[in-house]
């Protein structure tokens, strides 16, 4: 039964979204963001232009954690109004 809930195609997008609210990166994301950070969980890796995150393994968190912080909205000053 874990494993139906861990595997349902709904369970990365809504974490994502959940995550990103928790970590006060945004309380509203862009469908954008939240695809980005579920596609980190889902496939376990995430890269950025120098770094790859992730040991590729579906549900990774150091993947995940990554995009939440590493995206661009995230460390966009136009969103924050600096």
């Amino acid at each position: 039964m874990l494993d139906d809930y861990l595997f349902h195609q709904n369970t990365a997008p809504f974490l994502a979204r959940l995550l990103i609210q928790r970590f006060n990166i945004a309380s509203n994301p862009a469908p954008a963001y939240v695809a980005a950070v579920a596609n980190a969980f889902r496939s376990g890796s995430y890269s950025t232009e120098s770094k790859i995150f992730g040991s590729g393994n579906y549900g990774d968190l150091s993947s995940t954690i990554a995009a939440i912080f590493l995206y661009r909205e995230a460390t966009s000053a136009t969103v924050d109004g600096r």
